[in-house]
């Protein structure tokens, strides 16, 4: 078993479908930028999780640790060019640049999803922005500009400002803005405002999920990205915290956190989230496709020779008491 105090990536609010070239640009700006994790933007299906029939979801079963996350489907000439067609008018909807596009489909090994990839190019031919589609449904589940201008830095709008803005590009791409406040914040690794609505679901929130737009200093979109996670059925019956929190004692127990130094634990919250790994190493590497509902438990400590306090999560199936999953988050 992992030590409990070796540092790990924490689990990503968003995760992106992303090219190989944009998931260089999110290492270096998203990487500190994405607030919410290193994993980038991540695209989920609101219905049934799979791909259209004859997209080859049955090759998921057969990939090896090591092997590309992406396993490329045939796409006619036809289909492509529609899509190409659809992805120039997309974008002058969200104001992206580009005057043409190509398109490719693929089957995303982590999130079993067939994604369209629709990359747009100014008229040199250089890559202006990209967006990303679920094939079965067709609604767009996230878009990066790649293009600077020096328009895109001033004036500087204000967060009410980018807020609106955000929102109208939320509309533009075909989702409901929520009616809850957003958390607004100013995200020096992209160099832009950030504006996300955490997604609740019968009023719990799922941190993992949601919208979230980065507007330019000048209001024009950076980038969007929607995470709608499929979800496991609620518990007929729900454990108390209390019995929650007994079970994170337990594991504390059996793996020696209970004896770090400065041991301190939160109250048990009630959440929608992802089983991963983090309990049991033999799990996929990837968070779990549904979301469950959970009491998380927050506890922080100091490890053996540290200065600052490592902070954990931990999460237990709010209906079973099993203990799902956690994160590490410094």
């Amino acid at each position: 078993m992992r030590s409990p105090w070796t540092r790990r990536a924490a689990t990503a609010a968003f995760r992106p479908v992303l090219s190989a070239r944009l998931r260089v640009m999110a290492a270096v700006a998203a990487l500190a930028a994405l607030g919410i994790g290193a994993g980038g933007l991540r695209a989920a299906s609101d219905g049934p999780v799979g791909a259209t029939p004859g997209d080859g979801v049955a090759a998921v079963a057969g990939w090896r640790a090591g092997e590309t996350d992406q396993l490329p489907l045939d796409l006619d000439r036809a289909a492509a060019e529609s899509l190409a067609a659809g992805g120039v008018a997309e974008a002058r909807r969200l104001g992206l640049p580009g005057v043409a596009a190509a398109a490719s489909r693929a089957l995303d090994r982590t999130i079993r999803l067939a994604i369209d990839t629709i990359e747009l190019r100014d008229p040199d031919g250089h890559a202006a922005a990209v967006l990303y589609r679920d094939a079965a449904s067709g609604r767009l589940r996230s878009a990066v500009r790649l293009a600077w201008t020096p328009d895109l830095d001033t004036p500087r709008l204000d967060a009410a400002a980018a807020t609106r803005a955000a929102g109208r590009f939320l509309a533009a791409a075909g989702w409901a803005v929520p009616s809850t406040a957003p958390l607004v914040s100013w995200d020096d690794g992209m160099d832009a405002w950030r504006v996300r609505w955490p997604r609740r679901i019968a009023g719990v929130e799922a941190p993992s999920n949601g919208s979230v737009a980065w507007i330019h200093r000048a209001g024009q979109l950076k980038a969007l990205a929607v995470t709608e996670s499929p979800l496991a059925a609620a518990p007929a019956q729900r454990i108390a915290p209390e019995a929650a929190l007994a079970s994170v004692r337990g594991y504390m127990a059996r793996v020696g956190l209970d004896r770090m130094a400065g041991l301190a634990i939160e109250a048990p919250v009630l959440r929608w989230a992802e089983a991963n790994d983090f309990i049991d190493p033999g799990l996929p590497d990837a968070p779990a496709l549904e979301l469950r509902l959970a009491w998380v438990v927050h506890l922080s400590y100091l490890p053996p020779g540290w200065t600052e306090r490592h902070e954990v999560e931990l999460a237990v199936d709010a209906g079973s008491g099993a203990l799902i999953g956690g994160t590490e988050t410094a």
